[in-house]
């Protein structure tokens, strides 16, 4: 292969581009000296003056009906938003479980899904309802009756192979191809 002049231009300024962005690059993103740090994060008005109530914080403390300063303390203190405090108690409310210790749970890492498994939430132990407001085991029951494709139901209309209707690609077409190097031949 031949390299034209056009094409060493063009790498040997490449090259000197490159070579400049390295050593000019990190001089210009130096600090200076007479600059100040900037300041690591504008405290929260909720969390700096108590009195002032947050209004989803205080929206969940009526809902669930707990208090405020637990779970302003949740929100400032432990540093846990205001989704993951609502995951707690709602959590908390489906099961006989209590709302601070799943956020210890989140605090060491365990994901929410982790937590849910093991309360009963989903999974394979996971609870249904019944009619009657009672909870069953998923498990001692198997899965629920109504799930999955009926099994006693055939195509819709119009796509029965066999009477020789249904799209134009399908008709008249063997109902099991067998692999792929038979598809398509007689």
């Amino acid at each position: 292969m031949q390299v034209t002049r056009r094409g060493r231009m063009i790498r040997l300024l490449a090259v000197i581009l490159l070579a400049a962005t390295l050593t000019v690059g990190p001089v210009l993103a130096a600090p200076r000296a007479d600059e100040e740090d900037p300041p690591d994060a504008t405290p929260n008005t909720f969390c700096v003056d108590r009195e002032i109530e947050h209004p989803a914080i205080g929206r969940l403390a009526e809902l669930y009906g707990v208090d405020y300063a637990t779970l302003i303390g949740w929100f400032c203190d432990d540093g846990f938003g205001v989704g993951q405090i609502m995951l707690a108690l709602t959590t908390a409310a489906a099961t006989d479980t209590d709302a601070a210790d799943l956020l210890t749970d989140r605090a060491e890492g365990r994901g929410w899904g982790e937590i849910w498994q093991e309360t009963g939430l989903i999974g394979r132990g996971r609870q249904v309802g019944r009619e009657d407001g009672e909870v069953d085991d998923a498990a001692t029951g198997g899965p629920p009756v109504n799930r999955g494709r009926p099994v006693d139901k055939g195509l819709p209309p119009g796509l029965d192979r066999d009477e020789g209707n249904g799209p134009p690609g399908l008709q008249n077409r063997p109902q099991n191809p067998g692999n792929s190097r038979g598809r398509g031949r007689p």
